[in-house]
C-alpha cells in the first residue's frame, strides 16, 4: 500500500472535517481521520461496511420509500461514496467505486426491496481522453474583445474560451474527480428571487443604445420580419449576485431579480456593436453589471456508449440560428422559481431534460409537467452544475451543466420515440438532433470537420459538424469536458 503524501493528508483531512454528519456518517468520518492523523499506510475497506450505513441509505426498514425519501437518500449515498471514494483512492486499498457501491448493496436488502439508486444503473463508459497539458490552451482561441472585457476587471486569471469567460467554477474541475462527483449537486445551489425589477435605467437612457436599437428595427422591417417588440413579452431573471464559493462544501447562492425579454433585446444590438459600452455597462461580477439579461442553462448530456447529444439549432430561433450546440440551452422560467428554494435548482435542471434533452415541447400544464419529469429522471444518471459563465458580446450569465444518461444511443432513440407515440408531447422543433462521438471531439476542437449522426432522420445522411458554425459556448463546453475526462483518467491511472 503506497504511503499518502503529507498534501492528500491534510487535503483529505481538511474535506472530511468539513463534511456534514449528513453526508458522511460518524463511523467512517472517524476512522477515516484516525488513519489519517496517526499516519497509518494502508486503510481497512472492511471498515466501510457499516450496516447502520446500508440501512440508512438503501432504506432498508422503509419498503415502499417516498419521492422525497428516495431523493434523500439516494443524495445521501452518493455524497458518501464520494468521501470514502476518494479516500480510498489516496490509499490505493484497491476497491473501485462500483466495487464499493455493489459492496454495500449486497449487505443493505436492496434486491428483496426492489429499490436501487436512479444514479447507479450503468456507470458510462467514456473512451480515454489523452492528456492534454501541452495543447488544450491551443484549442480556448479566447476572443480579443473576451480578454480585453476581463482585464478590465481584473479578470485575466478567468478561464477565458473564445467569448466565453467562466466567473465561477467549482473547484473539482481542477482535481480529477469522476464526472458524477464534479461540480455542484443542484440542491448546492440556491436561486433566490428578489421582490423589486432589475434596474435597467441608465442603460436604456444611453442615446447611441437606443439609435443601434431603432437601426436593428429598421433592417428587421426591411426583411419583412416584424419588430422584436410583438413577440410574447415573458419574464425573465438577472443574476444580480453569485459569492463565488471557494471550497467544495460551499454552496453557490444565486440571486435574482426579474426583467422583461423586451428590455433586453432594446439594449442587444448596441452592446453586441459597442465592446466600449459593454465595457462600460457589464462587469465580470454581477453584483457590478448594469445589463439586463437572461439567466440561462447550457447543458452538455452524455450518452452512456461514448457519444454527447449536439443540437443544430433551427433557422428561427432567436439566438444563433443554424449553429451547432453541444448539446443545449434554456432559459429560467418563472415555473422554476415557483418551487421551494432548495429544490428550485434540481427543478429547472428536470424541466431542461424535458424539454431539451429528450426533447418534449414545451407544456405550460404543471401536472403533466411533473408527470414526465418523473418519467424522465430515472434516465438521469447524474446531472450536475460545474460553472457559471458569462457570454462577452451580449453580457449574458448562464449555468453550464453536464448530465450523464443511463442509456445508450439506441436506448434513448427508443425511450423518446416512446413517450412521443404514448402522447407525452410532441418533438421540439427548436433544432435537429444528432450524436457526436467524445473521441472525435479533439479533432473538432483542432479545426477539423467531424460526422454528426441524426438520430430521429435519415441515418444514411450524416451531417458534418465544422468548428466554424459552433454556438458560442460549444467551444468552452467541449474543452470543459474534455479536461475532466483527461484529469479523471489520469488520476484512474495513477490511483492503479
Amino acid at each position: 500500500m503506497k504511503q499518502p503524501t503529507q498534501q492528500e493528508k491534510q487535503e483529505l483531512i481538511r474535506g472530511i472535517e468539513g463534511s456534514s454528519q449528513d453526508a458522511l456518517s460518524p463511523g467512517p468520518r472517524e476512522t477515516m481521520l484516525a488513519i489519517l492523523q496517526k499516519d497509518l499506510g494502508s486503510a481497512p475497506a472492511e471498515d466501510f461496511k457499516m450496516s447502520s450505513l446500508a440501512a440508512e441509505l438503501f432504506l432498508k426498514k422503509v419498503p415502499k420509500p417516498t419521492d422525497e425519501q428516495r431523493d434523500k437518500a439516494e443524495e445521501k449515498l452518493r455524497q458518501h461514496v464520494v468521501a470514502i471514494n476518494k479516500f480510498l483512492r489516496v490509499f490505493n486499498a484497491g476497491r473501485s467505486l462500483g466495487e464499493l457501491i455493489a459492496e454495500i448493496g449486497s449487505t443493505s436488502g436492496s434486491a428483496r426491496t426492489g429499490y436501487m439508486p436512479r444514479y447507479y444503473y450503468k456507470a458510462p463508459d467514456y473512451p480515454e481522453c489523452s492528456a492534454m497539458d501541452g495543447v488544450r490552451t491551443a484549442w480556448y482561441l479566447p476572443a480579443e474583445e473576451a480578454k480585453k472585457f476581463a482585464g478590465e476587471f481584473n479578470g485575466l486569471d478567468r478561464h477565458i474560451v473564445g467569448s466565453v469567460i467562466e466567473t465561477h467554477a467549482h473547484p473539482t474541475l481542477e482535481s480529477g474527480v469522476s464526472l458524477p462527483e464534479t461540480g455542484w449537486p443542484p440542491r448546492k445551489i440556491h436561486l433566490e428571487l428578489l421582490n423589486d425589477p432589475f434596474d435597467a435605467s441608465s442603460v436604456l437612457a444611453d442615446p447611441v443604445l437606443a439609435d443601434a436599437f431603432a437601426s436593428a428595427e429598421t433592417k428587421r422591417k426591411e426583411r419583412g420580419k416584424r419588430s422584436v417588440l410583438q413577440e410574447e413579452n415573458w419574464t425573465k431573471y438577472s443574476v444580480v449576485d453569485a459569492p463565488a464559493p471557494l471550497l467544495e462544501s460551499v454552496d453557490l447562492n444565486v440571486v435574482l431579480r426579474p426583467t422583461k425579454r423586451n428590455t433586453i433585446m432594446r439594449c442587444l444590438p448596441g452592446l453586441i456593436e459597442s465592446p466600449d459600452l459593454r465595457r462600460k455597462y457589464g462587469h465580470i461580477r454581477p453584483a457590478s453589471s448594469q445589463v439586463p439579461h437572461s439567466l440561462g442553462l447550457h447543458f452538455v448530456a452524455l450518452l452512456s456508449d461514448g457519444n454527447m447529444l449536439a443540437i443544430r439549432r433551427g433557422a428561427d430561433v432567436d439566438y444563433w440560428p443554424g449553429a451547432w450546440s453541444f448539446s443545449g440551452e434554456e432559459q429560467l422560467f418563472p415555473v422554476d422559481l415557483e418551487w421551494p428554494k432548495e429544490d428550485r435548482m434540481k427543478y429547472y435542471m428536470l424541466r431542461t431534460a424535458v424539454e431539451e434533452i429528450f426533447p418534449l415541447a414545451t407544456d405550460s400544464n404543471a401536472e403533466r409537467l411533473m408527470k414526465r419529469i418523473q418519467m424522465v429522471e430515472p434516465k438521469i444518471y447524474s446531472m450536475r452544475v460545474w460553472s457559471l459563465l458569462l457570454e462577452e458580446p451580449i453580457l449574458n450569465y448562464s449555468f453550464f451543466a453536464v448530465y450523464e444518461l443511463a442509456l445508450t444511443t439506441p436506448k434513448y432513440k427508443e425511450f423518446v420515440r416512446g413517450l412521443v407515440s404514448r402522447q407525452w408531447g410532441q418533438m421540439s422543433r427548436e433544432g435537429d438532433y444528432f450524436v457526436v462521438a467524445l473521441k472525435d471531439l479533439p479533432d473538432l476542437l483542432d479545426g477539423q470537420d467531424i460526422k454528426a449522426e441524426p438520430l430521429f432522420g435519415d441515418k444514411s445522411k450524416p451531417s458534418v459538424v465544422s468548428s466554424r458554425n459552433l454556438h458560442p459556448t460549444s467551444r468552452y463546453r467541449a474543452c470543459r469536458l474534455l479536461e475532466a475526462l483527461a484529469r479523471a483518467g489520469r488520476q484512474q491511472k495513477h490511483a492503479g
